[in-house]
């Protein structure tokens, strides 16, 4: 997982996107899996951020599967 997390981490849009995604929360507003599961696009960007590969392990071996990748 830690060398999946340097990928992410090494992609130029990285930070600007990150940055870009934290302030206005319409992916969850929007998401039709966040209305019926605990599923939060926002969550996870939220978790990319604390750098905790943990917690990101986690989420995606359990919350990313509520995604339909609309």
């Amino acid at each position: 997982m830690q060398q999946v997390f340097e990928d992410i981490k090494s992609d130029f849009r990285y930070d600007h996107e990150l940055n870009g995604c934290l302030n206005c929360g319409i992916c969850t507003a929007t998401c039709p899996s966040a209305h019926f599961y605990d599923y939060s696009p926002r969550e996870i960007v939220q978790l990319l951020w604390t750098e905790n590969v943990e917690q990101i392990y986690d989420a995606m071996q359990e919350k990313i599967w509520a995604c339909a990748q609309c």
